[in-house]
């Protein structure tokens, strides 16, 4: 990838890291103009990488196989101005580059579920109730909000159903849900499903 970018574009690579540690301490270091990261990195600080381009008004793409609105929402709600896939056509990707690198959101065209949208469309604050959920009570929160039973959602994540019903207690105690009605509401409010 590194190289196909470099014979493209005028971007000089400035550091290559392992994880969202070493991309912290490389982005403090060198200020890049572009950072370009995966949606999961090891050690899970891929939200804090992103919160932190953002707050130094940097622009970020991410470049990843998690192509499931969840994952796509949360990168765009920490601060990730684009979103491709490495499954993309390598034009896409310099496409993206090209239009994050100017300030300008981009989207993998394979991304056009509603919860994408709803998170290009609306900005939640800092702080926001959903950072305090795990990737995984997102995802059974989603798979919730769609109508769908504990069983469900323990066949969808290839969970147990016994862990499916303990993340959707946690969620809905972080949340402050009651019901099943409440999940909806919360899932459409929040972009995360279609009403």
């Amino acid at each position: 990838m590194i190289c196909l970018i470099q014979d493209q574009t005028n971007i000089n690579f400035l550091a290559d890291v392992g994880d969202g540690a070493e991309g912290l301490k490389a982005f403090k270091k060198h200020s890049p103009d572009l950072v370009i990261t995966e949606a999961m990195l090891p050690h899970g600080r891929a939200g804090e990488v992103l919160r932190s381009v953002r707050e130094a008004k940097g622009n970020t793409l991410v470049l990843s196989a998690h192509f499931d609105d969840a994952y796509v929402t949360e990168a765009l709600r920490a601060g990730a101005l684009g979103y491709v896939l490495k499954q993309d056509e390598p034009e896409t990707l310099l496409s993206s580059i090209a239009a994050v690198a100017k300030g300008e959101p981009y989207l993998s065209p394979r991304l056009r579920g509603c919860a994408v949208r709803a998170a290009v469309q609306k900005d939640l604050p800092a702080g926001s109730i959903l950072e305090t959920l795990t990737q995984r009570e997102r995802e059974v929160l989603r798979l919730a909000g769609e109508g769908n039973s504990s069983s469900e959602i323990a066949d969808h994540l290839f969970i147990s159903r016994r862990t499916a019903e303990t993340h959707r207690a946690n969620l809905m105690r972080k949340i402050g849900a009651k019901s099943q009605t409440d999940l909806v509401r919360f899932s459409v409010r929040h972009g995360l499903i279609c009403a």
